[in-house]
């Protein structure tokens, strides 16, 4: 695919209540990512969906110098 997880040791970034993330390149730039993995269990109800997507609208609507972009994808 389009990114790769990091090899190194720190490719783990951290997590919370519903994502892990993690340190990827993106082959097609070589930029440095990071990626979001949602848990499974939390795109199971409407509550933690509806959550998830309010979220996506936030981020989308960020715009600042160093932040990354979004991407939204179910794989």
């Amino acid at each position: 695919g389009r990114y790769k997880v990091s090899d190194t040791k720190d490719f783990f970034l951290g997590s919370g209540s519903f994502a892990e993330v993690y340190r990827a390149v993106d082959t097609s730039s070589g930029k440095t990512v990071a990626i979001k993995r949602v848990l499974p269990e939390k795109t199971k109800s409407a509550t933690d969906r509806k959550y998830l997507e309010r979220e996506i609208r936030i981020m989308v609507g960020l715009t600042r110098p160093r932040r990354a972009g979004w991407m939204w994808t179910t794989s």
